[in-house]
């Protein structure tokens, strides 16, 4: 049977047509499965983005309060060596006779009450100790003392005054801390022997 270029033309374009659609579906698949890969790229890297910025933020704050201890540091070993000397004038006005009123004895106390003022304005502040409950995280018990006076546990003498700077303690006070007197030891057992025996 002979077909004419006519009928060979209308059967093969239904064929054509077919491998287009198919074609056009691969494409549009494969582009699919491309813009989904990138999608999850742009997640990714979104994430790592966000990921960097926030160690950017923890690492500007970690310097910062390295630098800002750092300064503290620093700031607390000046006035370490400034009560040293708010020590040494104490021990001068305590040697000062009593019946002095020289101008030397008063500008040795103008000097200290300068000093103590310029700590207190850095937010150094003395721990008051004396009459006080020892605290260890505060003070420094170099003795305890037998005394019926105090509470014990209490400060009975300070030897050297504590200080904090701002919320940390700059200094430890050394103290004496009470303690009650050790009653004499009654040996009761030999009363109770002796008891035995009259009996």
């Amino acid at each position: 049977m002979v077909m004419s270029e006519h009928e060979d033309d209308a059967e093969e374009l239904p064929a054509e047509g077919g491998e287009d659609e198919t074609l056009a579906g691969d494409e549009a698949d494969d582009l699919q499965a491309r813009l989904e890969e990138a999608e999850r790229e742009r997640e990714q890297f979104k994430s790592m983005a966000a990921r960097a910025q926030a160690d950017l933020v923890n690492y500007r704050r970690r310097v910062e309060e390295e630098k800002e201890e750092i300064q503290r540091s620093a700031k607390s070993v000046l006035l370490m060596k400034m009560l040293s000397t708010v020590d040494d004038l104490d021990r001068a006005i305590a040697m000062i006779p009593t019946d002095e009123s020289a101008g030397w004895a008063e500008g040795i106390q103008l000097v200290r009450r300068n000093v103590v003022n310029m700590l207190d304005t850095e937010g150094v502040t003395k721990v008051e100790s004396m009459g006080e409950p020892y605290d260890p995280a505060f003070a420094e018990a170099l003795l305890f003392r037998e005394t019926e006076d105090g509470d014990e546990g209490t400060v009975v003498e300070v030897f050297r005054e504590g200080y904090m700077y701002k919320d940390r303690v700059l200094r430890a006070a050394q103290v004496v801390v009470a303690k009650r007197p050790e009653q004499p030891e009654t040996d009761d057992s030999n009363e109770t022997n002796s008891d035995k025996e009259t009996a």
